[in-house]
Parts: structure tokens; C-alpha cells; sequence
């Protein structure tokens, strides 16, 4: 009886034994495959996100920074460099053609007046004012009814050479048409000055055309004497008397007025 209870017990322990190493290994078993299977699947995850975060971002940071650095780079190394430089040279080299001095008239005579002004700028740009480009934009500006401008551009011209006589003739041109009459009749003075046979080359100005200005801009300023006495340089026969009323006549008409009486005279002689 003893025996039997020992050896109950003694199964009993030996079976409790087996029971509990099968539910240590069991429980080890569960353990470590779920801690492997979690801790894995967990590691793969985390892994997984990490790498493919980190990589992602290195990835896509690094190749667009390089490739946005090398494209920008390249594209505007090379669209700058190759775009400039064949604006620039097709630029100049078509613009310096049309640009000089001798161009200008060119397009002065061709009626291009606008035109002729960016050329005589031009070479006034690449070579300086002198006396050739100033007194060509004088000429230009003229022609474009900017008279104020045009007397700057002569004065310029006759300050770097008082003998430019196409200056004087512009210049008494575009005066004429601020009726700044005094300096008209000087300009024209000084040029008749230079060279009584004065004959232009760039408009119809000479040096009759020249006489009978002087004679109008003294009937315009109201100087009947000195109309008068500018008449006599052209016809010193006339005798229209600014103070006797019965010498205003021409042609067998007379008229109201000294002023018209000249006019009329200078008709009568062609000049105008």
C-alpha cells in the first residue's frame, strides 16, 4: 500500500514533471515564436518603413537635388551661354552694320528720319559725340518737327566745330521755326560768313534760300528797316520804303503794307 501510494505519487510527480516541462516548452515554444514572430514581423516593419523612408527620402533628395542641380546647371550654363552669346553677336554685328554715321544719312535721304536718329545715337555711343552725329540728329529731329531738341543738337555740333556750316543752316532752320528770329538771322549771318555760296547737301538750303530767310525773319520779328536792308543784299534796286506807304508796290499793285509789299517782292523775284 505504501508502495503503491509511493509510487502513485511518484507518477504523479513524474507525470506532473512531464506536464510541466511539456507546458515549459510549450510555453517556451508559444514564447519564442511569438516573440520571433512578433519581434520579426515587428523588425520587417519597422525595418521595412525605415529603410524604405530613409532610402525614399535619400533617394528622391538626393536625385532631385542632382538631377534638379545638374538640369539646372546644364540648362542654364548651356541656354545662357549659347543664347547670349548668339544674341549677342547676331545682335551687334547686324546692328553695327546699320550704325554709323554714313548709314544715317543714308536713311535720312531715304526719308527714314526716325531711323537715321538711332544711327547717329549710335555711333555717337560707340565712338562719341562729334560734330558729324550731332549735327545728323539735329537734322533728324528737325525733320521730325522737334525743333527744341534739333538746336541742341546744333549747338553741340558748332561748340565742337564753328565751322560746320550745315549746322549753322540747321540751326536757322529750326529757329526759324521756334520764331526765335534774332538767332535765326545771326545763324544765317555767321554761316553767309563762312561761305557766301553756301549750297547744302543733305536739303535744298542755299545761299539765296539763306537771304531770303533773313529777309522773313526780319518781316516776322516786325524790323521793317532791317528788312529793308537785307532786301538790298538781294535786289538793290528794289525801293520799298518801310516809311512811305506809296513805294508798297510791285508789279504795278500795291499793297496795304510794307510786310506784304516785301512778300510780294520776293515772290516776284522767285525765291519764294
Amino acid at each position: 500500500m505504501v508502495a503503491l501510494a509511493f509510487i502513485f505519487a511518484c507518477s504523479g510527480d513524474k507525470h506532473q514533471q512531464e506536464l510541466d516541462e511539456q507546458y515549459q516548452q510549450g510555453y517556451e515554444s508559444g514564447q519564442n515564436e511569438g516573440y520571433d514572430s512578433g519581434l520579426q514581423d515587428g523588425l520587417s516593419q519597422g525595418y521595412d518603413s525605415g529603410v524604405q523612408d530613409g532610402l525614399s527620402e535619400g533617394y528622391d533628395s538626393g536625385v532631385i537635388d542632382g538631377y534638379d542641380s545638374g538640369l539646372s546647371e546644364g540648362y542654364d550654363s548651356g541656354l545662357g551661354d549659347g543664347y547670349d552669346e548668339g544674341y549677342s553677336e547676331g545682335y551687334d554685328d547686324g546692328y553695327e552694320e546699320a550704325m554709323t554715321v554714313e548709314d544715317g544719312w543714308t536713311l535720312y535721304q531715304q526719308g527714314s528720319f526716325e531711323e537715321a536718329c538711332t544711327s547717329f545715337m549710335y555711333d555717337g555711343y560707340e565712338n562719341g559725340i562729334t560734330t558729324d552725329n550731332a549735327n545728323g540728329l539735329g537734322w533728324c529731329s528737325l525733320r521730325q518737327f522737334q525743333a527744341e531738341i534739333a538746336i541742341q543738337w546744333f549747338e553741340i555740333a558748332l561748340t565742337m566745330d564753328d565751322t560746320n556750316e550745315d549746322a549753322y543752316a540747321g540751326l536757322s532752320s529750326a529757329t526759324m521755326i521756334t520764331h526765335d528770329f534774332d538767332y535765326t538771322i545771326s545763324s544765317i549771318d555767321d554761316l553767309l560768313d563762312l561761305n557766301p555760296q553756301y549750297s547744302s547737301s543733305i536739303e535744298t538750303i542755299d545761299s539765296t534760300s539763306l537771304s531770303t530767310a533773313k529777309v522773313l525773319a526780319y518781316v516776322f520779328s516786325g524790323d521793317e528797316v532791317g528788312a529793308s536792308i537785307a532786301l538790298l543784299d538781294m535786289d538793290d534796286t528794289h525801293d520799298l520804303v518801310p516809311s512811305d506807304s506809296s513805294s508798297w508796290e510791285v508789279d504795278a499793285t500795291a499793297y496795304p503794307s510794307f510786310q506784304r509789299a516785301v512778300i510780294a517782292k520776293l515772290v516776284s523775284m522767285g525765291v519764294l
